[in-house]
């Protein structure tokens, strides 16, 4: 750059906490694409200086799991849902078979899947994920943001077997 394209950048150029490239100001500045290396550089070296680690995100490669319904997988799914649907297999509960006969597949626990299950059931124009949360909310007395883990995991698991399909912040049960 310029000695005069340097003085005229933002006081935020370059910032480790400032730069979000999603963010409108990030998105749309002139900047940006000159501002994100030195930024990811900064929070590298900030990482450094104060020893932070950051964990990668646990997955498991979806080929080396079976669902409960005997379904191998494409894609990645989440540790989380993986080990939840070898406790699944493990307990012989065929999510996918039990949603397309009518029946819950869960009679007791997990009760937050057992709550998705249910109002899957019984919701002809699919179920409201804000809807969904806000039962679990209600019914566990749980708090917000424990509530919208439980409300993903549940989606997660149940895209993850075929038995149900995301579209627009709504679950539908495949047919």
């Amino acid at each position: 750059m310029t000695d005069a394209a340097e003085m005229n950048r933002p006081g935020c150029f370059g910032s480790a906490l400032c730069y979000k490239p999603a963010h409108p100001e990030c998105h749309h500045c002139i900047y940006a694409t000159a501002c994100a290396p030195e930024a990811q550089k900064r929070l590298e070296n900030l990482r450094d200086q104060f020893g932070i680690r950051v964990p990668k995100r646990r997955t498991l490669p979806v080929s080396e799991q079976v669902t409960a319904d005997g379904l191998k997988m494409i894609g990645e799914v989440p540790v989380k849902v993986a080990e939840f649907l070898g406790r699944c297999d493990r307990a012989n509960i065929k999510i996918t078979e039990a949603l397309r006969e009518g029946r819950n597949p869960f009679e007791k626990k997990p009760i937050h899947m057992r709550i998705a299950c249910h109002l899957l059931l019984k919701a002809t124009d699919g179920v409201d994920l804000k809807v969904l949360k806000q039962v679990l909310q209600k019914k566990l007395g749980w708090e917000e943001l424990t509530a919208n883990s439980y409300v993903i995991q549940a989606c997660q698991t149940l895209i993850a077997v075929g038995a149900a399909e995301q579209r627009d912040f709504r679950l539908y049960l495949k047919a």
